[in-house]
């Protein structure tokens, strides 16, 4: 088992062919090399718009805000409930 799990390590999936000879379709490991780069794309976009969507709000806001709006039994907006919950 372990044997096996060891020759995965140097298997590439980017020197595969890109097109089955035979009929021309694409195969599974062009799929498995696109949605390893889709995936990348989507969530370094989705880290960089959150972090300048916080960023933004927090820089352009008047009030003292948290980033994320959650129930809490005290007051935030005033000292020191806002620097423990930030």
């Amino acid at each position: 088992m372990v044997r096996m799990f060891r020759r995965t390590n140097i298997f590439p999936w980017e020197n595969l062919p890109t097109r089955d000879p035979d009929t021309g379709s694409l195969p599974m490991a062009f799929w498995i090399t696109s949605i390893k780069t889709a995936v990348s794309v989507i969530t370094s976009s989705a880290f960089v718009f959150h972090l300048l969507q916080n960023a933004i709000r927090l820089s352009t806001s008047d009030a003292r805000s948290v980033l994320y709006q959650t129930g809490y039994p005290l007051d935030t907006k005033k000292s020191p409930a806002y620097e423990m919950v930030k």
